[in-house]
C-alpha cells in the first residue's frame, strides 16, 4: 500500500565527490599562482638589493677617489699604474702644516683600498661589493679618468662606472 505524505523529503546535503575534486583543483591552481608570484617578487627584490649595493659601492668608492684627486697637488707618476687593471693611483699633497701626505688607491683581493702615508689600507667598498676592475687614465697632466667595474658577490650582477676629476 502506498502512503501519501504532504511533506516533501529533504534532499541530502553536502558535496558530491566530483564537486569536492573540482573545488580542490581550483584552490590548487590559485595557490600555485600565488606561490609563483611570491617567488617572482623575491627574485625582483634580490635584484633590487644587488643594484642598490652596486650603486652604494660605486658612490662610496668614486666619491672618495674624486674628492682626493680634486684636492691633491700632484700625482706620483712612477708609483701609479695607468691604462691597465688593476690600476694604482698615488696622490701627493700637503696638509695645513706643509707636511707631505701620500694617498695610495689600489686593489687587493677585489677590494678598493686607500692607504694614507703607508698606513693599513682602508676599505672603500661595502662588504658585498667586489671590485672587478679599476683603470686610471691620466689626461693632459691635469686630471684622471676613472673606470671601475663592481659586482655584487651575492648575485654576480655587475656594473661599470666612469668618472673624471681635475687636479687643483
Amino acid at each position: 500500500m502506498f502512503r501519501f505524505s504532504l511533506h516533501k523529503q529533504k534532499p541530502a546535503t553536502g558535496y558530491t565527490l566530483i564537486e569536492a575534486i573540482v573545488y580542490i583543483a581550483i584552490l590548487t591552481v590559485i595557490l600555485v599562482a600565488v606561490m609563483l608570484l611570491v617567488v617572482v617578487m623575491l627574485r625582483s627584490l634580490s635584484g633590487i638589493r644587488a643594484n642598490h649595493t652596486l650603486m652604494q659601492g660605486a658612490e662610496a668608492g668614486l666619491e672618495r677617489l674624486l674628492r682626493e684627486v680634486r684636492k691633491t697637488g700632484s700625482i706620483n707618476l712612477t708609483a701609479s699604474v695607468f691604462d691597465t687593471s688593476p690600476g694604482r693611483l698615488v696622490l701627493i699633497s700637503t696638509d695645513s702644516g706643509n707636511n707631505q701626505i701620500t694617498q695610495d688607491f689600489y686593489v687587493d683581493n677585489g677590494r678598493l683600498l686607500l692607504s694614507t702615508n703607508g698606513a693599513t689600507g682602508l676599505d672603500l667598498l661595502p662588504q658585498s661589493a667586489d671590485l672587478d676592475s679599476l683603470i686610471f687614465r691620466q689626461f693632459d697632466n691635469v686630471g684622471v679618468k676613472i673606470e671601475m667595474t663592481i659586482s655584487d658577490s651575492r648575485t654576480d650582477a655587475g656594473r661599470a662606472f666612469y668618472s673624471s676629476a681635475v687636479l687643483r
